[in-house]
């Protein structure tokens, strides 16, 4: 027998929307969310280990959104990641002594996120360094605290240290594993960049001196195939030839500065694959 026998158009109306609000939200929130468990502290202190988040599946992201996405190039089945969204496509973005700096304005909430510091002269106190992470120096007074800034002040004054600095890697010190390093981007984890993020339909001029970024984007992500060839002795600004994205791409990073493995060594992120953004950590 229908539910719907004997009833009005507006008794109709009700009862659908009753159903409706009763089957089908419950499948909504079954198929628009999800939980995951943080097994790293790539996000800390944002999301520290082991605690749970909500995720909403969704492709309405934003800068500085905390993003669900399958790590690229994965030989086998699939591995999803959670970074802090800095870049968007087109945005001109550079990393300078640790901070991001997204399109000539400083991102990065320093009192927000854990960078390495070097505390000299130390006398350890166990309950505050059971709290984070850190490790023991090769000079035996000294600690390398990963913390906020805002935590500075606090954490100094239990151990009793005389001075403490950011570890900033120095500028020109290239790291091989980071992203778009080459003879001519000597790029490190705390200066990198500056470039503008792929964005679909903007159209570049590759030369000798992005080609080390561009290609993964455009032969491989984009599979162009582009047969370019870089000689030692080329002009960095010489126009090897133009190419027009297909799709957008976003730069992500960790909120545990020195300890996240994020686009510095991974590169842009392309949308296909974004799943999503965290809403609630618990």
């Amino acid at each position: 027998m229908s539910i719907f026998k004997g009833l009005n158009s507006v008794q109709r109306s009700f009862t659908f929307l009753s159903l409706l609000a009763v089957v089908g939200l419950p499948l909504y929130f079954l198929f628009a969310y999800r939980l995951f468990l943080i097994p790293s502290s790539g996000m800390a202190p944002t999301i520290p280990v082991s605690s749970v988040v909500l995720v909403h599946y969704t492709q309405n992201l934003g800068r500085n959104d905390l993003v669900l996405f399958l790590k690229p190039n994965q030989s086998k089945g699939e591995v999803l990641w959670i970074k802090r969204l800095v870049g968007l496509p087109g945005d001109y973005l550079e990393i300078q002594n640790g901070i991001s700096i997204v399109n000539g304005e400083t991102f990065d909430p320093v009192n927000e996120l854990w960078f390495n510091y070097l505390l000299k002269d130390v006398q350890p106190n166990k309950s505050i360094l059971n709290e984070r992470e850190y490790q023991i120096t090769a000079v035996q007074d000294e600690i390398q605290i990963k913390m906020t800034e805002k935590e500075a002040e606090k954490v100094v004054a239990a151990l009793n240290a005389k001075s403490y600095e950011r570890v900033i890697l120095p500028k020109g010190f290239l790291q091989a594993a980071v992203y778009g390093s080459s003879s001519s981007h000597e790029w490190n984890i705390d200066f990198w960049g500056p470039v503008t993020v792929p964005a679909r339909d903007a159209t570049v001029e590759i030369t000798p001196a992005n080609w080390s970024w561009l290609k993964p984007v455009i032969n491989g992500y984009e599979e162009a195939n582009l047969d370019i060839l870089v000689l030692p002795a080329d002009n960095p600004d010489k126009v090897l030839a133009q190419y027009t994205f297909k799709q957008n791409y976003y730069f992500v990073m960790g909120d545990n500065r020195h300890n996240s493995f994020d686009s510095r060594f991974i590169g842009f992120i392309p949308e296909e694959l974004l799943k999503g953004k965290i809403v609630h950590v618990f």
